[in-house]
């Protein structure tokens, strides 16, 4: 950030996003600044030859990675993974990983397992994945390679690896000093270790893809793609290019616009290196006439509302190259089990519902070990401020306060807007089924993402919703309960 010599100052301009002529501009003086120090070298790479697969000393294991009926066979690893064999398969050491997409880290925590499963005594594995699609992705992958991966209530007792989310190994973990099958957990894998203390509090690895076109500014509509189309067509010739967007509209927008620009030119078929012909064999089994049509020009898109099926075929297609280019909703980003050449981010803002404004898309504190500092002292400031802990001021001993341990067995927010000290005081002897939703809810579903004018709407359902009997009360209490 600073050259040597460092300038006497720089000038700081704040101006508001959300008042006009709302502006500040402050002089800062260096002059008795103190630089930090450099970043130190990254670890230098030893000198290694590729590992071949009969570096694994079980044949069992060299079976793994020797699928005949698929035709997939691993010969010799790669720069990364030899690199960490020694440290992964041999010892027990706590090893970080850092590495970009696509350099064979899944293969690394398979070494991990290996070295697990090959102990006389043997304990279990628990992989944490940041969302729910990415466990069933790896749950799909590690069934084909080791078996049966369990689930259920009970896979502590029974699981060699059990994959979760954050908050499921929560709840599973929440009593572990009363749980043996937690206290006999013998590897412990966390995905994106980058993105702890964000919005899912979770933990890993990875950067983003090698190209990566970035628009530093929000798109209201998908009008500017021209420019993408261009570039398009200068660099990646037949190659495959993702593109997010930030809602479906924008999604179908972007869809007509590749369609509308590739037409101009004549060549409405550019996207599309395959016979439509042989294309129409898959698009017979799609439900989506909307998706089918896109298809037949080489262009597919990607969203939640999508079957399961249409995924199934819309990822097989591009993966072939079939279609050439995917349009993909933000919210899919971490789910979507393909790679590209190109990666295009179309806008850096998304619509809060809370704030009814558009706002950045969070960014992590470059510097971990100060954010973690932060993270912990944030944490026990809202703890405290919530009455669920106390701190003594001159040993800064925690103690946990009644309400700590009820929010704690519970698995009950302490630092939303509805805390559990909200809780002492809504929650009374009489309070009515409808001001116990009211409050549960706002905590339960506090992090789904509220969309333009659904605020309107649900406050519509809200107001109009029918009395329930009371016979439909005990059942319905029975379902929460059961949930």
């Amino acid at each position: 950030m600073f050259n040597s010599p460092v300038p006497p100052n720089y000038y700081i301009s704040v101006i508001s996003d959300r008042w006009l002529h709302a502006e500040m501009r402050l002089p800062i003086s260096f002059t008795h600044l103190i630089l930090p120090e450099k970043f130190p070298s990254p670890t230098p790479l030893l000198d290694l030859q590729p590992l071949p697969l009969s570096a694994l000393p079980n044949k069992e294991f060299e079976r793994i990675y020797e699928d005949e009926e698929s035709g997939y066979r691993i010969e010799m690893f790669n720069k990364n993974q030899t690199q960490v064999f020694q440290a992964l398969y041999t010892s027990n050491e706590n090893i970080f990983i850092g590495a970009p997409m696509d350099s064979g880290k899944t293969i690394c925590v398979e070494f991990a397992l290996l070295h697990l499963w090959s102990k006389c005594t043997r304990g279990q594995a628990v992989c944490i994945k940041l969302f729910q699609e990415m466990v069933d992705m790896r749950v799909q992958e590690w069934k084909a390679k080791f078996g049966s991966v369990q689930g259920g209530r009970r896979l502590l007792e029974k699981g060699d690896i059990i994959i979760c989310t954050p908050s499921q190994w929560d709840v599973l973990s929440r009593h572990w000093h009363q749980c043996k099958n937690v206290q006999t957990v013998a590897l412990l894998i966390a995905d994106e270790v980058h993105l702890i203390g964000g919005e899912c509090e979770t933990a890993g690895y990875g950067h983003p893809p090698p190209v990566l076109l970035y628009n530093p500014f929000p798109l209201t509509h998908a009008r500017n793609v021209q420019a993408c189309i261009s570039c398009y067509l200068r660099i990646c010739s037949f190659q495959t290019v993702t593109i997010f967007v930030l809602s479906k509209k924008q999604c179908q927008l972007m869809e007509d616009d590749l369609l509308l620009h590739a037409a101009a030119e004549e060549k409405a078929d550019r996207l599309l290196y395959v016979d439509v012909d042989d294309l129409e064999v898959h698009l017979e089994r799609l439900a989506d006439e909307g998706l089918k049509e896109m298809l037949r020009h080489g262009v597919g898109y990607f969203h939640e509302a999508l079957s399961k099926q249409d995924k199934r075929i819309v990822r097989r297609l591009f993966e072939s190259s079939a279609a050439q280019v995917l349009v993909a909703l933000k919210d899919t980003a971490w789910s979507l089990p393909v790679s590209s050449y190109v990666t295009i981010i179309m806008g850096v803002q998304y619509y809060e519902g809370k704030e009814h404004r558009y706002i950045d898309y969070p960014v992590m504190d470059v510097l971990l070990s100060k954010h973690l500092l932060e993270l912990v002292k944030t944490t026990l400031t809202d703890l405290m401020n919530s009455k669920c802990i106390a701190i003594e001021d001159k040993s800064d001993e925690v103690s946990p306060l009644n309400l700590g341990m009820i929010a704690a067995y519970y698995d009950i927010s302490y630092c939303a807007d509805v805390t559990v000290e909200v809780y002492m005081l809504s929650l009374k002897e009489h309070t009515k089924l409808r001001g116990l939703l009211e409050v549960v809810s706002s905590v339960e579903f506090e992090i789904v993402p509220i969309c333009q004018h659904e605020d309107i709407l649900l406050c519509r359902l809200h107001k109009s919703c029918l009395k329930l009997e009371k016979l439909v009360h005990s059942v319905f209490l029975d379902i929460i309960i059961a949930s």
